[in-house]
């Protein structure tokens, strides 16, 4: 099923919701290599909430890196092939979403790593508690929450972070939901669908 392209950073991309093959974002931009790693990209329209997440969170004394961002379509086949050859496709469609079906290519999900050292248990790191109470001040979501696996059709994954506005953001952070049951209770009955 093709999602409503309307919707901006409400657009709603998983296993059931997809792109058409021939979506590409205008506005794709490298991050620069204070932010992330060499050759990262985003949306141009996030950027500067990306920088501002980042910096504050080295004011407080924790570094964070975005190490994946914005993949192609054809970028996202290549890593769902490559996967599928390494571990066969039973586990490939467990972790990697089929191409047009990815959120990396929206520009909109990127994952945020810890750039200086290794963190023995990450969930329960200084870095990742300020992350969790704050990622959502900057318009950014936990996009695969443990426990809602059901939901969004995915493993939990502890950094990948999802921007859907500060008020969007707000009010999933505080109401604990993840963005599909966000997306059905407040975007999908939208008139403009």
């Amino acid at each position: 099923m093709i999602t409503p392209l309307s919707k901006n950073e409400l657009i709603l991309v998983n296993r059931i919701y997809g792109l058409p093959e021939d979506y590409v974002p205008e506005d794709i931009v490298l991050i620069p290599l204070q932010y992330a790693y060499d050759g990262k990209r985003i949306r141009n329209s996030i950027l500067d909430e990306i920088e501002s997440l980042i910096d504050d969170g080295r004011n407080n004394g924790y570094s964070f890196i975005v190490s994946s961002g914005y993949r192609s379509n054809k970028e996202q086949e290549s890593l769902y092939k490559n996967y599928s050859n390494s571990y066969g496709m039973s586990e490939a469609d467990k972790y990697v979403a089929h191409p047009g079906h990815s959120e990396y290519e929206t520009g909109y999900t990127f994952d945020l790593s810890l750039f200086s050292g290794d963190v023995s248990d990450l969930n329960s790191s200084e870095e990742y508690t300020w992350l969790k109470n704050n990622a959502h001040k900057y318009g950014f979501i936990f996009r695969h929450e443990k426990g809602k696996e059901e939901l969004t059709g995915f493993p939990y994954s502890s950094f990948r972070l999802r921007y859907v506005g500060k008020d969007a953001a707000t009010l999933i952070y505080n109401e604990k939901i993840c963005f599909e049951e966000y997306y059905a209770y407040f975007v999908k009955g939208d008139t403009n669908e």
